[in-house]
C-alpha cells in the first residue's frame, strides 16, 4: 500500500479498534486494564497516523512502520472479532433458563475461564508490539497531532481565466466545434433567457482548456454582448460569484463605446470601479442588474464542487432575477462530478474522454521536440510513456516538458520510474489529491483508498475491487449501487459490474437498506455484516423480477448474514405474475448468526445442493422445513444454536393457522451425507434422538426424547 492511501485505510481500522477495546473488551472481567492501555496506544497511534496523512511518504522506512502497524491492526481486529463472539456468547448464555444453564455449564466446564486468560495473553502482547510501533514513530520523527478538518486547498493555486495561451491543443477540435454549434443553437432557437451546458470530467482530462477553446471561440463571434470568466473552487459561496461577476461585468463596460452604455449606468462604473466592496447581497444584485441591463452574457463557471442543490437554485434565481427578460444567455459549467453536472439543469452534458494513446504522445513530441524531427529511439521510448499516461493531457504535457533536451537515458528512467515530484510528478499529484480530499462524503476516500492494497501498475478486476464496502456511514448507499455499475471516467460510460464474483458489505452500521443484487449473473459470494441500522431485508434485494428475470441470484454459492441486532425481517421475494421463480437455485454455504431480533425469513430457496447450515443466535420460532427438505441429498453439516425461541421445523411457517407439519429432526428425509449434526442451546425445540452421526452434539434442552 502506498503511504498517502495507507493510513487512510489504517484510520478507519484502527478507529473501529479504539471503539471496540472500549465497549467489548472493558466488559470482561481481569481485561478493563488492558483494554485500556490498548485503548490509549490505539488513540497515539492514530494520532501518529494524522501527522503521516499530512505528508508525502516517500520515506522507505516510513512505509515500513505502515506495514507494520497495518499487520499489527489486523491481528488486533481478529481477536476482538473473537471477543465479540465471546460477549454475545455470554449475553445468550445469561437469558438461557436453569436448566439449559446447568446443563451447558457440564458440557464445557473450562470454556468461560480459559477463553479471557487465552485473550489476555493475546491482547498483551498486542500492546506491547504497539509499544514497539510508537516509539519507533518518534524516531522517525513522526509527530503526535490531533486530526483537523481537512481544509479547502487555496483557490489561488488553482486559479483559472479566460486569457492563457494553449499553444498545444490536441485531440478536442471536433468538441469544441460541437459545443460551440450546440450552444449557438440554443440560443438562437430556445424561448429561455439562459442555456446551460456542463463539461464533466476527471482532473488533468483538459476541462478547463476546452472550454477556454470555446468561450474565445464565442467571443471572436461577437454573439454575445458579455464573456464573463469565473472560477469557482470547492467553496461555491454565492455572494463571492456575484462580486466576481459583477467586477468582470462592470470593467468590460467601461470599454464599450458611450453609445452602448446608458448615461446613468457609466456614470456609477466610472465614478465606482469595484463595485464589489459592497457587503450585502441585495446591493450587489442591484449594481449587476443595472451593469447587466438589455446584454446577452456569455458565463463560464468553471470548476464547480457544490451538489446542494438549494444553493445552485439560489444563486441561478438571483441571476435570473437580475438579467431581466434579455434572452440568449449561455452559461458552461465545468465539474469533475456527474452530481454536479445534474442538478444544474443543462442542455448538454458532455463527458471528456481521455486522449489516445498516439494523441498523448503527439502533445508528449510536441513539448520535448518542438517541429524538430524525432529520433526513433526516442519515438519507442516515447510511445510507451505516452501508454503511461492513460489518456490525461495534463500528465503528457508536463512530462513532455521534463523530457525537452534529455538524453535517452534519461527518457528510460521515466519510462521505468514515471517522474519524481521534482520534475513535476507533484503537480500532477496535486491535481488529483484534490479530487480525492474533497471527495463528498468525505469517508468515501476510505472506499478510494481501498484501490491502494493492490500492487502498484497492476491490472485491478473488478470483482476484485469492489469485493467489500468497508465502514460506509451513510444510511443509504451510493446512487451507482442501485443497478450496481460503476462510471468509467476515462470513456465516458456506465460500466455493469456483471463480472462480480465476491461482495461484502461490512461494518456499514449506519446503513438502513441494502442494494439490489439478485440480478447479478456472476456473483458467487455474498457477505451482510454488522449492518448495525438495517431493520428489514425487503423485496428490492432480489432485484427486478419479471418475465425475463425467473432465476435470483443465478450463481451465487455462499451467503452470510452476520452482527445485525436490529433486523427483524428477511422478507419474501415478490412474484406479480404467480409465475414459478428460482431463488438461491447454486446455493451451497448458508450462514446466519447474531440477528436476535430477526423472526421471519423466506419460506422457500430453490437451492438443491446446500452443503452447510449454520443458524445462530437469531429470534425465529419457526425455520422452514423446505430448506432442509430440498437439500435433503447434499447437507453435510448443520448447526442450530443459541435460538432461545425456535420451537418447530414446518413446512407452513409465518401463518397464523398453520395446517401445516411440524417436524423433528429425525422425521425429515434421510441425509446420506450429513456427518455433523450440532444442536446447542435451542431450549424449546423438541428433539429425537438421532442416528449414523460421526459428530452428534445436542446440549441445553428441555425436551430430548429417547
Amino acid at each position: 500500500m502506498e503511504g498517502g492511501a495507507a493510513t487512510d485505510v489504517l484510520q478507519v481500522l484502527v478507529q473501529n479498534l479504539i471503539d471496540l477495546s472500549k465497549k467489548e473488551i472493558s466488559q470482561i472481567r481481569g481485561l478493563d486494564k488492558d483494554a485500556a492501555k490498548l485503548a490509549g496506544s490505539l488513540d497515539m497511534i492514530k494520532n501518529f497516523l494524522n501527522d503521516a496523512e499530512t505528508r508525502n511518504i516517500t520515506n522507505e522506512a516510513v512505509k515500513c512502520w505502515l506495514k507494520k502497524l497495518e499487520n499489527e491492526a489486523f491481528d488486533a481486529d481478529n481477536v476482538l472479532d473473537e471477543l465479540n463472539y465471546h460477549i454475545l456468547s455470554k449475553k445468550i448464555k445469561a437469558s438461557k433458563p436453569m436448566k439449559a444453564k446447568v446443563l451447558s455449564r457440564f458440557s464445557s466446564p473450562f470454556n468461560s475461564i480459559a477463553r479471557p486468560r487465552k485473550m489476555a495473553v493475546r491482547i498483551q502482547e498486542i500492546n506491547e508490539n504497539l509499544e514497539s510501533i510508537k516509539k519507533e514513530a518518534t524516531d522517525l520523527g513522526l509527530v503526535a497531532r490531533l486530526a483537523i478538518e481537512p481544509t479547502l486547498v487555496d483557490a489561488a493555486i488553482f486559479e483559472t481565466d479566460s486569457f492563457t495561451l494553449d499553444p498545444i491543443f490536441i485531440g478536442r477540435d471536433d468538441i469544441a466545434s460541437e459545443i460551440v454549434g450546440m450552444l449557438t443553437n440554443s440560443i438562437t432557437t430556445d424561448d429561455g433567457s439562459v442555456s446551460i451546458l456542463a463539461i464533466v470530467g476527471m482532473g488533468g482530462l483538459g476541462k478547463t482548456t476546452l472550454t477556454r477553446k470555446v468561450f474565445n471561440c464565442l467571443k471572436n463571434e461577437t454573439r454575445f454582448g458579455l464573456h464573463i470568466w469565473v472560477h469557482v473552487s470547492p467553496n461555491f459561496d454565492p455572494i463571492i460569484l456575484f462580486k466576481k461577476i459583477l467586477k468582470e461585468v462592470s470593467q468590460q463596460n467601461k470599454q464599450l463605446p458611450s453609445n452602448q452604455v446608458e448615461s446613468s449606468s457609466k456614470q456609477d462604473i466610472l465614478s465606482k470601479p469595484d463595485q464589489v466592496e459592497i457587503e450585502s447581497k441585495q446591493d450587489i444584485l442591484s449594481e449587476l442588474q443595472k451593469a447587466l441591463k438589455d446584454k446577452t452574457y456569455l458565463l463560464i463557471l468553471d470548476d464547480v464542487w457544490n451538489q446542494d442543490v438549494s444553493k445552485w437554485e439560489g444563486f441561478m434565481n438571483s441571476l435570473l432575477g437580475v438579467s431581466g427578460c434579455v434572452k440568449g444567455n449561455a452559461i458552461i459549467v465545468t465539474t469533475r462530478n456527474m452530481e454536479v453536472a445534474s442538478i444544474v439543469n443543462t442542455i448538454h452534458i458532455h463527458e471528456l474522454k481521455g486522449l489516445s494513446e498516439e494523441e498523448c504522445w503527439s502533445i508528449i513530441r510536441a513539448k520535448a521536440f518542438g517541429k524538430k524531427d524525432v529520433p526513433s529511439e526516442f519515438e519507442a521510448i516515447g510511445r510507451k510513456i505516452a501508454r503511461r499516461c492513460q489518456g490525461l493531457p495534463l500528465a503528457a504535457n508536463i512530462v513532455g516538458g521534463v523530457l525537452h533536451d534529455k538524453s535517452e537515458d534519461k527518457w528510460r528512467s521515466i519510462e521505468e520510474k514515471w517522474l519524481s515530484p521534482k520534475e513535476g510528478g507533484d503537480n500532477i499529484t496535486k491535481i488529483l489529491r484534490l479530487s480525492f480530499d474533497n471527495l463528498s462524503p468525505p469517508f468515501l476516500k476510505k472506499c478510494f483508498a481501498y484501490c491502494a492494497m493492490f500492487p502498484k501498475g497492476s491490472e485491478i478486476m473488478k470483482q476484485e475491487l469492489i469485493e467489500k464496502i468497508f465502514n460506509y456511514k451513510g444510511k443509504r448507499f451510493p446512487l451507482w449501487t442501485e443497478k450496481m455499475s460503476v462510471r468509467d471516467a476515462l470513456q465516458g460510460s456506465w460500466v455493469l459490474l456483471n463480472n462480480l464474483m465476491s461482495l461484502r458489505l461490512w461494518y456499514c452500521r449506519k446503513s438502513e437498506e441494502i442494494p439490489m443484487l439478485g440480478h447479478l449473473p456472476n456473483l458467487k459470494s455474498l457477505g451482510l455484516i454488522g449492518l448495525r441500522n438495517l431493520k428489514c431485508i425487503n423485496s428490492s434485494f432480489y432485484g427486478m423480477v419479471n418475465k425475463d428475470t425467473r432465476i435470483v441470484f443465478p450463481a451465487l454459492e455462499r451467503l452470510e448474514l452476520k452482527d445485525m441486532p436490529k433486523l427483524e425481517e428477511w422478507a419474501e421475494i415478490e412474484i406479480s405474475d404467480g409465475s414459478e421463480v428460482k431463488l438461491f437455485p447454486r446455493l451451497r454455504y448458508l450462514e446466519i448468526k447474531w440477528c436476535e431480533q430477526l423472526m421471519s425469513v423466506p419460506s422457500h430457496v430453490s437451492s438443491s445442493c446446500l452443503e452447510s447450515l449454520t443458524i445462530g443466535k437469531i429470534g425465529v420460532e419457526c425455520l422452514p422445513a423446505d430448506w432442509l427438505l430440498s437439500n435433503s441429498e447434499t447437507l453435510s453439516y448443520l448447526r442450530i444454536e443459541g435460538c432461545l425461541n425456535l420451537r418447530e421445523i414446518s413446512d407452513r411457517c409465518g401463518e397464523e393457522e398453520s395446517e401445516g407439519r411440524s417436524f423433528p429432526i429425525t422425521s425429515l428425509p434421510n441425509f446420506p451425507r450429513l456427518t455433523t449434526l450440532t444442536i446447542e442451546d435451542v431450549p424449546e425445540l423438541s428433539l429425537e434422538t438421532v442416528n449414523a452421526m460421526r459428530r452428534l452434539q445436542i446440549d441445553g434442552y428441555k425436551h430430548i426424547d429417547p
